[in-house]
């Protein structure tokens, strides 16, 4: 068994690779009797530890005092030095005891695959019926679709066929002299109502081809979140079995619930784009799920600045805010001064970050999510 103690990030974790269950069950028993019992177990981690190394299980440990003291590496070492094995161990070994140990593994390695097993098997049934039953709906909206687009074209190519006639038969009526005023404003109505049908017609099939993207991306997200919510079952039933519950506070800390975050501004990225590049930075650097409704976009276009009150957004204590390229003026508030011009006139505690030239890129938003991560980390760590 390998183990890294990873004091590095904001969170103190205990990393360990090959490993049975049993090997397991005892690393989380001597932690519980020095009062490091994990708050919360990962296998397969999506991000690897400080080291740069991926390990197969990572422990987060408590804060030792109010203070978020992480516990020392001394006392760590002193703790678990007993269960370490990647250090240079002497070259005569007990073959009985090694089979021992190994066969030990193996039954342990096998309890837990059938467990997999029986849980996989479960998901699975639930996972294929949900992705028949959106298949057959992306199925439908795809024969709506191209049976509406068909009817489309055939009224385009019709009314394609006719409208030259129509012209000539103005032409004609009118070089004839035989069209009376009546007539020609029947006539005129005429066109206008299959020129009317023909527009709703096309509006019609934006609107469902707009539906149709929209459930494919529904169906994207829900994939992702059956196998988010599938990944924490793995782990909580692997951490039943080594001996850990870990409770629904612990399960749920990993949210940034009160920090806010403005970003407005012409910007080269949508809105979904940002926040999924602020979500990745904050998890990967602190551990912590950012929300979704932490962050507050506005409008990442330019001319729609000129219709927003930023006076209002100001008054809202956000703790981080950014502005892309936008109006000098908007709604009386002269935003060609720097940002601690800003915050000194505004009263703002925010951080701010300016770019009053180039649209807001996904490199630059990257580095101003990193730096808001890490002034987070500070400011939490010193409270």
């Amino acid at each position: 068994m390998e183990i890294f103690y990873d004091n590095k990030r904001y969170y103190p974790y205990l990393c360990i690779n090959n490993a049975s269950d049993e090997q397991l069950k005892k690393v989380v028993t001597y932690l519980k009797n020095t009062n490091l019992a994990p708050t919360k177990f990962y296998t397969d981690p999506k991000y690897s530890a400080s080291d740069g190394i991926s390990y197969s299980y990572m422990f987060k440990l408590p804060f030792v005092d109010d203070n978020r003291a992480k516990p020392s590496l001394e006392s760590i070492n002193e703790l678990l030095n007993e269960f370490v094995t990647n250090k240079k161990e002497p070259l005569k070994t007990d073959d009985s005891f090694v089979n021992k140990e190994l066969s030990s593994f193996i039954e342990s390695e096998k309890k837990y695959l059938n467990q997999i097993k029986t849980l996989l098997d479960s998901e699975r049934i639930i996972l294929e019926t949900d992705k028949e039953f959106f298949r057959e709906q992306l199925d439908k909206l795809g024969k709506l679709t191209k049976s509406l687009q068909q009817e489309n074209n055939r009224i385009i190519d019709f009314f394609g066929n006719i409208s030259s006639k129509i012209s000539e038969d103005i032409d004609n009526l009118i070089k004839k002299q035989s069209l009376n005023s009546g007539e020609l404003k029947a006539l005129q109505s005429n066109i206008e109502k299959k020129e009317q049908l023909l527009n709703e017609r096309e509006l019609n099939i934006k609107k469902i081809e707009k539906d149709f993207t929209t459930r494919e991306k529904d169906f994207e997200q829900y994939k992702l979140e059956q196998e988010k919510n599938f990944k924490e079952r793995i782990d909580s039933l692997r951490a039943s079995n080594i001996g850990l519950n870990i409770s629904e506070e612990n399960q749920n800390e990993d949210s940034l619930k009160k920090i806010k975050i403005l970003i407005m501004g012409d910007s080269a990225v949508n809105k979904s784009e940002i926040i999924k590049i602020f979500k990745e930075t904050f998890e990967k650097n602190i551990e912590l799920t950012l929300p979704n409704s932490a962050i507050n976009i506005p409008t990442t276009n330019y001319e729609k600045m000129k219709n927003i009150n930023i006076l209002n957004y100001f008054k809202k204590d956000f703790d981080y805010i950014i502005l892309g390229p936008r109006p000098h003026s908007m709604k009386g508030v002269d935003l060609k001064k720097g940002p601690q011009a800003l915050k000194r006139e505004y009263g703002l505690k925010a951080e701010l970050r300016l770019d009053n030239i180039n649209p807001l890129s996904k490199n630059k938003l990257g580095d101003w999510a990193l730096e808001f991560s890490d002034d987070w980390i500070t400011k939490n760590n010193s409270n």
